[in-house]
């Protein structure tokens, strides 16, 4: 009887604890959304990608400085931004704008755990948070765990060969490439170029994605790269392919971001599959029919006689 007395005490003091944890009262209200969900952490500096709005929900408070940082979460990541400090105002929303969110997430101030430092972010579900604390006593007066924004966050898919088909044979002047964009995302100000990859296999039993791998290409010329159309005509300005040649072509998908080249939004770095065509071989000319000809004096007859008849006599 005494061990149940001890067991029903503990219970209803844990149910007084939670109860109690649960009717916590936070005077702020953060709401966040991510619109625009991006492996680059750099793109949360965007108010179009991240909105950020901050309540102040006790109006009886005129203004309340507060301190305002965030964390982002993963499977294996883990990563704080430094802190902003604003005033909010009782009854108003304070939204955070590009100077607030630049600073929170400015790559040069980010502190990880977990996992090494990068500020690409792996395909997989994350969560962020930011935390609202009092500059004069430093207490938390936001709830981060309710608060929090879900999102996740996916790669594309690198673009889809179109011709010339894989395995297809073609004739030498009349050579052409297509391809097909697969689930790009176009962010503001975003800009994906492609890169064309044309080498000789060589030999023919050479695998083609190791023959694509050769230094010994076609598309050394600039005019291979920052494509922005899906069509490219290989003209006669180009090195001609030869006749009855194997030849292998790949694509890559990238942007430009700050001059500097990075596959990071798609998949296998944006490398498509290794398609391979022949060039046909010239055939010879071939001579018009002529009608045969025929000399009369090597053998002749009548018409209609029979060859014993026309065969001459001979005597002895």
């Amino acid at each position: 009887m005494k061990q149940f007395l001890h067991i029903l005490l503990f219970s209803f003091l844990l149910s007084l604890g939670i109860n109690t944890y649960a009717q916590v009262y936070y005077p702020v209200k953060t709401d966040v959304q991510v619109t625009l969900p991006s492996v680059f952490i750099s793109d949360f500096q965007k108010p179009e990608n991240l909105r950020v709005r901050i309540l102040l929900k006790d109006i009886q408070k005129p203004e309340l400085r507060v301190n305002v940082y965030a964390q982002i979460s993963g499977t294996a990541t883990l990563i704080t931004t430094p802190n902003v400090i604003i005033t909010l105002k009782g009854g108003q929303v304070y939204s955070l704008g590009s100077d607030d969110l630049k600073t929170l997430f400015d790559p040069a101030r980010l502190t990880w755990s977990i996992t090494p430092k990068s500020t690409i972010l792996s395909e997989g579900a994350y969560s962020i948070s930011f935390f609202v604390k009092t500059i004069a006593s430093n207490q938390f007066v936001s709830n981060s765990v309710t608060d929090a924004c879900q999102f996740l966050v996916t790669m594309s898919d690198p673009p889809l060969l179109n011709m010339p088909q894989n395995g297809s044979r073609i004739m030498p002047d009349a050579i052409s490439f297509s391809w097909t964009p697969r689930s790009v995302i176009a962010a503001p100000g975003q800009a994906i170029f492609y890169r064309l990859k044309l080498v000789k296999v060589e030999p023919v039993e050479t695998n083609p994605a190791v023959a694509i791998q050769s230094a010994a290409v076609y598309s050394n010329d600039s005019r291979f790269s920052q494509l922005t159309s899906t069509f490219f005509s290989y003209n006669n300005t180009f090195s001609p392919l030869e006749a009855g040649g194997l030849y292998a072509w790949q694509l890559q998908a990238y942007e430009l971001i700050n001059n500097v080249e990075t596959s990071a939004r798609f998949r296998n770095n944006g490398y498509s599959d290794v398609f391979t065509f022949s060039i046909i071989e010239d055939c010879e000319k071939i001579s018009p029919l002529q009608q045969p000809k025929v000399r009369m004096d090597e053998y002749s007859r009548p018409f209609g006689s029979s060859a014993l008849a026309a065969r001459p006599e001979k005597y002895p």
